[in-house]
């Protein structure tokens, strides 16, 4: 069984949490919902870029790796992140939070770097579903739909390009923005406007798993965490009790014992 992770806590403004980690944004101008997906898809444009920068077709064959992995599926999965920064800046009618992110943890090898862009990818599906689950009735609901679709098409194009098993569930998990960033903080997002954290102080912690086919997590102790019988994308919050937390990425913004997470687990069986 192999997996890679993504964790720590962070939180963007605007989309509220009511959980231990807390953020300030500014400025009310803009929809924050909106204008967090569009600095998703920033980042998304900068890792992308930075991969077909960083590696060359003898890089990733001497990896292992098929070059066409670099320069049919890389490079579409780059132009289409473009495509979709555009079209989302264009409507967001006003400048979105500037935020920057070093990447270069990223590269150290085509197996680091595509084990990131698989998670990139899986936390885009999740912040779409989670984007949608947040403005039901929003006037873009058919856009993000669309993007997300093509979200999905990059995910499973990432996981097979590995071996690693395409479509692990039935049903995709959604993200918050908090829980976004918090996965993205190895990479030390910058944002403008500041953004203020204050996670609570974790006590008497549990381990919470969760996947696309759950409706809630099973609680176990901290010490006991384990991944066993888990495959595909696979989520790990700690809490500061033994409520087992849901699937939903709206009810979790209103759950004060998430205290950490998720670290994002890539689980190929």
């Amino acid at each position: 069984m192999r997996f890679s992770t993504i964790c720590s806590f962070l939180a963007i403004a605007g989309w509220a949490s009511a959980g231990p980690i807390r953020a300030r944004q500014n400025s009310t101008d803009i929809d924050p919902g909106l204008a967090f997906i569009v600095v998703l898809e920033e980042i998304a444009v900068s890792f992308f870029e930075e991969f077909l920068e960083a590696f060359t077709d003898d890089d990733f064959e001497a990896a292992g790796f098929s070059s066409a992995i670099r320069d049919d599926i890389i490079t579409t999965i780059a132009s289409n992140e473009d495509d979709h920064f555009t079209v989302l800046q264009g409507l967001l009618g006003a400048p979105p939070p500037n935020c920057t992110v070093d990447f270069t943890p990223a590269f150290p090898d085509v197996a680091t770097a595509l084990e990131v862009a698989r998670q990139l990818d899986t936390i885009a599906v999740g912040g779409y579903i989670g984007l949608i689950a947040n403005d039901p009735e929003s006037d873009n609901l058919e856009l993000f739909a669309e993007i997300l679709a093509n979200e999905a098409q990059h995910k499973s194009m990432m996981d097979f390009s590995v071996a690693a098993q395409p479509v692990a569930h039935a049903f995709e998990m959604g993200l918050n923005p908090a829980e976004i960033l918090a996965m993205l903080l190895p990479f030390n997002p910058s944002c403008t406007p500041d953004l203020s954290i204050t996670p609570n102080t974790p006590l008497g912690l549990s381990c919470q798993i969760l996947n696309g086919d759950d409706a809630t997590a099973t609680p176990l102790p901290i010490d006991q965490c384990s991944m066993q019988g888990q495959s595909g994308a696979t989520f790990i919050f700690v809490t500061t009790d033994d409520n087992a937390i849901s699937a939903d990425p709206l009810n979790r913004l209103s759950v004060p014992s998430i205290c950490a997470g998720p670290a994002l687990a890539l689980i190929d069986s």
